[in-house]
């Protein structure tokens, strides 16, 4: 279903080969652990997550193939080789809908390594895939327009059984001759422009993902900052309720009572600082620590806080 010929213009040695037995086109996708420069593969694969790739191809969908082409060229970049065989090296025609892979293409290009901003960039050449809206639309207009006998031989196969594979058939063809008709990318782009384009993606990919995080952590601080005034104001509405409060956890003579009694205890020091009566904090206190000296895991709480000691 698929010609040999075809898969050959995506065939580089290090990820994909191809060759025909029997009338076949047999295809191997590999990626060895020295090649994807990683010790071991961590990730494991079913072989269920590749096998609608056949199908795929049958029908005429060449995005399996260009995926290998691009693994190769990964490969290249992380072996570091000539930048002149870069240059020679051309990518083979562009299939569409790269930019929207199918799940046994995504698993693909998982398994192959394939890196996602070289992957985004070869995309962005890419035409929409023909599962769109209006390929039924055009496969229909495709089918009307085919001669009236082969027309009739197709449906006589299809009656008998003697074609399996009518479909994809068709599909490989309809897909063909949206290839033929809207032609390719003007100039084939070489694998040093794919590879410079990408590190170019990833440069601004990455500051990018730096910016949100960073806009992230001052959204955090400030809805820590937020809770916190939030809590002191409650806070200073019954100051007396929160001293008393504090005698009642350390009462309990248990670690986590003490971690509640001086978390409070330093809402408390920054509520007098934000009053600007950080003294009598310092005073109520040092008299704490003096009453409570005899509990040593209290005090090492209390000196982990630099509350004072008089």
């Amino acid at each position: 279903m698929l010609p040999a010929k075809t898969a050959q213009g995506y065939a580089l040695q290090q990820t994909l080969a191809v060759w025909t037995r029997g009338g076949h086109t047999l295809l191997d996708f590999s990626l060895s652990a020295e090649d994807s420069g990683e010790g071991d593969f961590e990730t494991s694969f079913e072989l269920a997550s590749f096998a609608g790739l056949r199908a795929e191809l049958a029908a005429g969908d060449l995005r399996p193939l260009y995926l290998g082409w691009l693994a190769a060229v990964a490969v290249w970049e992380l072996a570091d080789d000539d930048e002149e065989e870069y240059q020679r090296e051309t990518e083979p025609s562009v299939p569409a809908g790269l930019a929207e892979l199918t799940g046994p293409q995504r698993a693909l290009a998982d398994f192959l390594r394939v890196p996602q901003d070289l992957l985004a960039v070869a995309a962005s050449d890419s035409a929409p895939a023909t599962e769109s809206a209006a390929a039924p639309d055009r496969l229909a207009a495709f089918i009307a327009g085919l001669p009236a006998p082969e027309k009739d031989t197709l449906l006589l196969q299809a009656a008998l059984g003697t074609a399996p594979q009518l479909g994809p058939g068709l599909l490989a063809r309809f897909r063909q001759s949206l290839r033929t008709s809207e032609g390719g990318p003007g100039v084939r782009r070489s694998a040093a422009q794919l590879l410079d384009a990408a590190h170019r993606h990833r440069t601004v990919r990455a500051q990018r993902e730096r910016a949100a995080r960073g806009a992230a952590e001052q959204a955090r601080v400030r809805a820590v900052a937020e809770a916190r005034d939030a809590r002191l104001d409650h806070l200073a509405r019954d100051q007396a309720t929160a001293w008393r409060t504090i005698d009642d956890l350390i009462a309990q003579r248990k670690p986590a009572a003490y971690d509640q009694a001086v978390a409070l205890l330093s809402d408390l020091r920054a509520l007098h600082a934000r009053q600007g009566s950080a003294a009598d904090f310092d005073r109520r206190s040092g008299e704490l620590r003096t009453a409570h000296r005899g509990k040593p895991s209290l005090m090492r709480r209390f000196d982990a806080l630099g509350f004072p000691n008089l």
